[in-house]
């Protein structure tokens, strides 16, 4: 199996400045008891994770989603029963036709990954769109510079693609019913080790959507996202069975 890093480098880099950006539509998404997980018994080990889209002021073929990713190991006991774990990754799909760029990462998930093959929940042939990691290998390797329990990361990157004219609203909107839906092979999935009960690590895939977050204000100014080019096309997904 093979997975395509990109790192943000001052190679091919684009500085974007954006006179403003319209008001965020978000919601969240939970990984925990609800998950389908890799092991026999779920460890306990949970995220949470809020979508912010916003239109990007000039160019109406972009939109910006900035993703919140909390480890939540330990807010609520199940499985297991984990209380600390370390998160190194997550990887998901896009909807059909779109495409990434743009990503801006942090010290706890910095590497942008493509084409993810994720075992059990996807295979060679097929693959989720895109993962956001700790690094290149974060199925496995070292998970000390991962994100602990009690921690956020707060990541960024622009979708393209979709219907001239769509709305950030209409694209939340849209990956929120995606998400909603266990059948309809658009799938998200993270991966946790360095976990203190069960097996020690988890994979968990779906999880439960929430309801749409009230619109918050995005920044007035939003420099220097690194260009990272790709198109990751999405497929659907027969879920794997661990």
């Amino acid at each position: 199996m093979k997975m395509t890093a990109f790192l943000p480098t001052a190679v091919g880099a684009l500085a974007i400045a954006l006179s403003a950006s319209l008001p965020a539509q978000a919601f969240t998404f939970s990984f925990g008891s609800s998950s389908q997980s890799s092991n026999p018994q779920t460890t306990g080990a949970s995220a949470l994770l809020t979508f912010d889209f916003s239109e990007v002021v000039g160019n109406s073929n972009a939109i910006k989603v900035d993703l919140k990713i909390e480890n939540t190991t330990g807010d609520s006991i199940f499985g297991a029963g984990a209380t600390s774990s370390k998160l190194t990754g997550i990887a998901l799909d896009l909807l059909p036709g779109l495409t990434a760029s743009s990503f801006v990462g942090d010290q706890y998930l910095d590497t942008f990954l493509t084409n993810v093959n994720f075992t059990p929940f996807s295979n060679s042939a097929d693959n989720f769109s895109i993962g956001i990691a700790d690094n290149n290998n974060f199925e496995a390797g070292n998970a000390n510079a991962a994100l602990p329990q009690g921690a956020t990361s707060q990541i960024s990157f622009v979708v393209a693609g979709f219907t001239p004219g769509k709305t950030a609203a209409e694209l939340e909107a849209d990956f929120l019913a995606a998400y909603s839906n266990s059948k309809d092979g658009i799938d998200i999935a993270a991966r946790f080790q360095q976990v203190n009960a069960g097996e020690g690590s988890d994979k968990l895939l779906g999880g439960t959507p929430g309801e749409d977050e009230v619109t918050v204000p995005e920044p007035a100014t939003v420099l220097g996202l690194s260009l990272i080019g790709g198109v990751f096309a999405t497929r659907r997904r027969k879920l794997c069975q661990a």
